[in-house]
């Protein structure tokens, strides 16, 4: 470790990178699931969940609103007789959102193309 990060107190995934100026844009994702098990918080917030930290001019946080965890191998073309047999099963007690945000994932790699290339 730099004599700098150790004078400086701070450490973190981009505290070198942000010595030398060289640190990568960067794209967090979260679903609401993060936010509701509260592990979500843990990226914006101090290590006592007491302050919201600033967020980094090279990275973006992204929230699925509405969103579960993952999608569990659901593809969201299943019949509800499907669903039903899963749910009777108990693979699934609940039935699954279908908001699923791999379109969205999708739509924001080619924002980060953007980002990356043009600075917008």
């Amino acid at each position: 470790m730099s004599a700098l990060l150790r004078a400086a107190r701070i450490d973190g995934i981009l505290a070198r990178c942000s010595i030398t100026d060289t640190c990568p844009k960067m794209m967090h994702f979260d679903s609401a699931n993060e936010l509701w098990a509260a592990r979500g918080s843990l990226v914006t917030t101090d290590p006592l969940g007491q302050r919201d930290v600033p967020i980094p001019d090279n990275v973006r946080i992204y929230q699925w609103a509405s969103t579960q965890h993952n999608q569990s191998g659901f593809t969201g073309y299943e019949t509800l007789d499907e669903l039903e047999a899963k749910r009777e099963a108990d693979i699934c007690v609940y039935y699954h959102n279908n908001a699923i945000p791999r379109e969205n994932r999708r739509a924001l790699v080619v924002a980060l193309q953007e980002w990356v290339t043009t600075g917008r």
